[in-house]
């Protein structure tokens, strides 16, 4: 295996597995710069809601890595080997219906119509939710390298550079 590749592959496994359990990444990435004296932004308290916390942004490094390289392959899906797995026609297949379920998922309920209960538990696991917005992302930008890149993008703004708080607006 090409070293390039291999490289794109254990990056992506790191921002996957990033994104998927955010408290101990966070965690780590904390430790060590609280063991140099630099101390994260507690979002929990109301006087910090306005703040940004600036050391986060190292967590955004593996990313933005990733980025650089999925900018250098014109089909990164070809280049680390997803088609030797599942053919290139029904991944393009898959990835565009998933991304038309997931529009008419989304706006279905703008027209009174609400999805059943398992069909909700299931949307809610993390997997099928970064399969859905990769998907739709793809279709918008007509480009599968932009989609991932920015599904992975959100997700790990979402759970580690936003420490998995949610800011809801009132």
């Amino acid at each position: 295996m090409d070293t390039i590749k291999t490289v794109n592959i254990a990056i992506l496994v790191f921002c996957v597995l990033m994104f998927n359990y955010p408290k101990f990444f966070n965690n780590s990435y904390y430790s060590f710069f609280e063991y140099l004296g630099l101390k994260r932004i507690d979002f929990t308290k109301k006087e910090n809601i306005k703040k940004v916390d600036y050391l986060a942004f190292g967590l955004l490094i593996p990313v933005i890595i990733l980025i650089y390289l999925v900018h250098q392959e014109k089909d990164w899906f070809k280049f680390i080997g997803t088609y030797d797995i599942i053919p290139e026609e029904t991944f393009n297949f898959v990835v565009s219906f998933i991304g038309a379920f997931a529009f008419i998922y989304t706006f279905s309920s703008k027209v009174g119509m609400f999805p059943g209960i398992n069909q909700s538990n299931l949307i809610q696991s993390n997997f099928f939710q970064f399969i859905m917005l990769f998907s739709i992302s793809s279709a918008f930008t007509k480009d599968k390298n932009k989609g991932v890149m920015a599904t992975l993008f959100y997700y790990i703004m979402r759970n580690n550079f936003s420490h998995g708080i949610e800011h809801k607006k009132n």
